[in-house]
């Protein structure tokens, strides 16, 4: 992913207006532990983003969800189920023809929407109750449901 300025501005303008930006982290494999790296994608390494990594059936990091620190800030900051998750699809050259097959796949793109589920609950439940949230305290409450940090500092939704 390449680094757009009008894109930049769009996200910071979307949490600014109370829009909760959720990405996925990328598949790139952890950072090297150095001061500094990582293997986060953009934009999910901009601060406003609530970014998804991917751990597995065990809640364990997975070895190709990306990580690292990014402007100050630990990311993922959430983890979620990414991996052997059961997907259809179609084909167009199976044994029969055209049809449906079942997969399963990996990857932070498939942890992220657990976590935009589990956001749209809470924010759905706050305007049942009439209260208002921005993008910050959307996020904060996100991270609050999915639990205490593990040693390296990320929450999972997973369970």
């Amino acid at each position: 992913s390449v680094p757009s300025d009008l894109i930049n501005s769009a996200i910071n303008a979307m949490g600014e207006a109370g829009v909760l930006v959720v990405c996925s982290a990328g598949n790139e494999g952890p950072a090297s532990g150095e001061p500094g790296s990582s293997t986060i994608l953009w934009p999910a390494k901009l601060p406003s983003v609530l970014t998804v990594g991917a751990v597995d059936e065990q809640g364990k990091l997975t070895a190709f969800s990306s990580t690292g620190d990014t402007e100050n800030n630990s990311k993922p900051n959430l983890v979620e189920l990414g991996e052997g998750i059961l997907t259809a699809g179609t084909t167009s050259d199976g044994p029969w023809g055209p049809g449906l097959v079942a997969s399963l796949v990996r990857g932070t793109s498939f942890a992220c929407p657990r976590v935009v589920a589990v956001a749209a609950q809470l924010i759905e439940a706050r305007k049942t109750a009439r209260r208002e949230w921005n993008s910050v305290g959307i996020k904060e409450q996100v991270k609050k449901v999915c639990g205490e940090p593990n040693s390296l500092g990320q929450r999972s939704c997973v369970g």
